[in-house]
């Protein structure tokens, strides 16, 4: 009776992590469409190009000493792009309030079992942080004549930041990004799920294994700072950076995976070598 409601409790937070990082997902991708469209409605060579007359009336205005009038965004796209991030900012709370009460079930399943179901909730999270967008800049002044307009706008997910660097030739940076937020997590993360169903006989050598990827834990929480910091940096009345969801998705991901590490270095590997059963 207690495997079968372990088994219950483990498949229903599961489809809920899946399902509200998949809404996160989808919200996050039209969110970044709406943005997309916002931007090439006011981009600087789009508004030369479309409207000549209407630079010369803010050209004659101008010199006259009247105020210019400055065009602003569809109304419509706006609204839209308000409700999406507001979308985002909802599925994304709840993604985060099913993965901390998860932590209670800690309580009632086995450790073998809880630390199966955090493995599988930080893949989760851990994939959808690489595909989701995990933050943007947008370039924006405030011109004389032409008035608000936007010269640049870009949106990156993990995996497209290590593309850009990579055909950018910064083999070295796209390497370690990849690495150490790609390959290296999954690769941990998987090796800890196999030690909770291995033999003894093979336990051994995956404990090993698993006690040098955790000293190497911290290179995820690095990762976040290097994109925090270059956030805070690229922040200005003319730069505007901004956080979005796939970061707080691959933050998830680090905390889920330290947990993760520190019951199993605690208290797994006696518990498997007692009962090596589920």
């Amino acid at each position: 009776m207690k495997n079968i409601i372990s088994v219950i409790l483990i498949l229903v937070f599961t489809t809920a992590v899946i399902l509200y990082a998949n809404k996160t997902y989808q919200s996050a991708l039209k969110y970044e469409s709406i943005t997309d469209k916002i931007v090439q409605e006011n981009m600087l060579d789009k508004k030369l190009n479309e409207k000549p007359q209407d630079l010369i009336s803010n050209l004659l205005g101008a010199f006259l000493g009247q105020k210019i009038v400055q065009e602003k965004p569809k109304p419509n796209y706006l609204k839209e792009q308000k409700y999406l991030k507001e979308e985002v900012q909802s599925n994304l709370m709840i993604f985060t309030y099913i993965l901390l009460s998860s932590l209670l079930i800690y309580l009632v399943l086995s450790k073998v079992l809880f630390l199966l179901y955090l493995n599988i909730a930080s893949l989760v999270s851990l994939g959808y942080g690489i595909f989701t967008p995990i933050f943007s800049v947008l370039v924006q002044k405030d011109l004389p004549i032409v008035g608000y307009v936007v010269l640049e706008f870009d949106s990156n997910t993990l995996l497209s930041s290590i593309e850009k660097l990579y055909i950018q030739e910064n083999y070295f940076v796209a390497g370690v990004i990849c690495l150490f937020s790609i390959i290296f997590p999954l690769f941990k993360t998987l090796i800890m799920s196999i030690a909770l169903f291995v033999k003894n006989n093979t336990l051994l050598t995956i404990t090993k294994i698993s006690s040098i990827l955790s000293k190497w834990s911290m290179i995820d929480v690095f990762v976040l700072a290097i994109f925090l910091v270059y956030l805070s940096s690229s922040t200005s009345t003319t730069i505007v950076s901004e956080v979005q969801a796939g970061f707080y998705m691959f933050f998830s991901y680090v905390i889920l995976s330290l947990i993760s590490s520190t019951i199993y270095n605690l208290g797994i590997k006696n518990n498997k070598n007692k009962n090596n059963c589920i």
